[in-house]
């Protein structure tokens, strides 16, 4: 029984069969608008299923066998052709073998052998290939699970932002009838195929308006655009009643498509090699956006349904950026903020004094009152080790006996000298002790290391 769902323009089949007491039913949609096609369907998955209940035993279905069906079942898909051309294509290296023997290695085994493609083209291969095993899998039950395909993520591609040289070199290399269809891609932003099928029954001049019917555009519903003052003197220059098609080629034909090796020939005579037809459409929008024409406008006046989509088109440059920058403006409590940064900073700068830490580095600084030394922090580290052996004899003082010295965090050593506030006394003994201690650790690491002299760097020799 065929019948249609509210809401919905396809017709739906739901029948039950029954064999030696088991009964199954089944309810589906044929994905088809008119009735005639929607019965072929209808009665091809009836007897596939009455087959496969007769039949316990699955069937070792072919493509060939589902290849039909599966394009019935697209009928109102416009790139039905481009569908039917790949699936050929797959059938061919697949040499009709069974469904379910197909895998995801066979795949991209037979996928790797075609040389020369891009990303792109490899997914949209792989795409049609798992469009038409999940239809044997959900509509004909022909094989228990489909296969793990996954696409390569497509880098995005950049546009030519063009300028008023760069339109008039490209116009220039094009023939004189592809003119005017890049000067209305440009005052209008529509697709290529939308120009091309464009017909004077769709132009409104009194109203300045062109509709496109929902069979010919992407979105599949209805447009109708205003058109700019730009677009309609253009339309009024090239008026005819040749034919009824507004674009004409030099024989005064429909222009049916611009072929590709015509197209790269003329940007590439233009100097705007990789430059595609759909680029004129991102740039009418990216004059847009520049001209700060709000978004829900543009995506009307360039047919999408969502916001997503006008993201994708529209590329704002750095001045529309720099003067929406400071639309926000800081309120007076923040001001007063920076203005009291800015005035110790000033302050710390005259004085030159430094309180904090000094900056993480990866190398150690040692300060003493005669010299300074830079080095690894290993090597200090290593350095100071050696000390726990040395002796200090001092005049009228006992041998100073091993002591256990301890090297601090680079990020924590102080930027002044460590002896400030310190009795004098002691800062002469200090003194005394560091001086004898650095002189004989040199002496012992100059004998062992001719190279010591390289690896630090002394303020003031000893």
């Amino acid at each position: 029984m065929l019948y249609k769902k509210k809401n919905s323009k396809y017709w739906y089949t739901k029948f039950e069969l029954t064999h030696n007491g088991v009964r199954k039913r089944f309810h589906k949609s044929t994905k088809e608008t008119k009735k005639s096609e929607a019965e072929k369907i209808e009665l091809a998955l009836k007897q596939q299923a009455w087959e496969r209940l007769i039949n316990p035993e699955r069937t070792q279905y072919r493509c060939s066998d589902a290849l039909p069906i599966y394009l019935q079942s697209k009928q109102s898909n416009r790139t039905l052709a481009e569908k039917k051309t790949k699936l050929e294509w797959w059938l061919k290296k697949l040499d009709n073998c069974p469904i379910k023997a197909i895998t995801s290695q066979t795949l991209l085994s037979i996928l790797s052998h075609k040389q020369g493609i891009a990303v792109a083209t490899r997914n949209r291969y792989l795409s049609e290939i798992k469009a038409f095993l999940n239809f044997c899998y959900r509509d004909l039950e022909w094989i228990d699970k489909v296969p793990n395909i996954r696409l390569i993520k497509e880098p995005p591609r950049d546009f030519y932002k063009l300028d008023g040289t760069d339109i008039k070199r490209l116009l220039h290399a094009s023939p004189d009838y592809l003119k005017p269809v890049i000067l209305f891609a440009l005052f209008t932003g529509f697709r290529r195929s939308n120009i091309l099928n464009l017909c004077w029954r769709n132009i409104d001049f009194n109203t300045g308006q062109v509709y496109i019917s929902s069979s010919e555009h992407k979105s599949k519903s209805s447009v109708a655009t205003p058109l700019s003052d730009d677009a309609i003197r253009l339309l009024k220059a090239i008026y005819h009643n040749n034919s009824p098609y507004v674009f004409l080629n030099s024989r005064n034909n429909p222009i049916k498509d611009i072929k590709h090796y015509m197209w790269k020939r003329i940007v590439k005579k233009a100097g705007l090699e990789g430059f595609r037809f759909h680029d004129l459409r991102h740039n009418w929008c990216h004059q847009h956006l520049n001209a700060q024409t709000p978004l829900m406008a543009l995506k009307e006046l360039g047919g999408w349904k969502t916001l997503e989509m006008v993201q994708r088109y529209a590329h704002p440059n750095e001045s529309y950026l720099k003067a929406h920058v400071n639309n926000v403006h800081a309120k007076q409590v923040i001001q007063d903020e920076i203005n009291a940064l800015t005035v110790a900073k000033k302050s710390v700068s005259k004085t030159g004094e430094k309180s904090e830490c000094g900056k993480k580095s990866s190398h150690l600084e040692v300060v003493t009152e005669d010299y300074v030394i830079i080095g690894e922090p290993q090597k200090l580290k290593n350095l100071l080790k050696i000390s726990r052996l040395i002796m200090v004899p001092e005049a009228g003082l006992e041998p100073a006996r091993p002591q256990r010295q301890r090297i601090l965090n680079p990020s924590c050593l102080p930027i002044p000298p460590l002896r400030q506030h310190v009795h004098q006394r002691f800062v002469d003994v200090w003194h005394y002790r560091q001086e004898i201690f650095w002189r004989k650790c040199f002496y012992y690491l100059a004998l062992s290391n001719e190279h010591f002299f390289n690896d630090f760097k002394f303020g003031k020799q000893i």
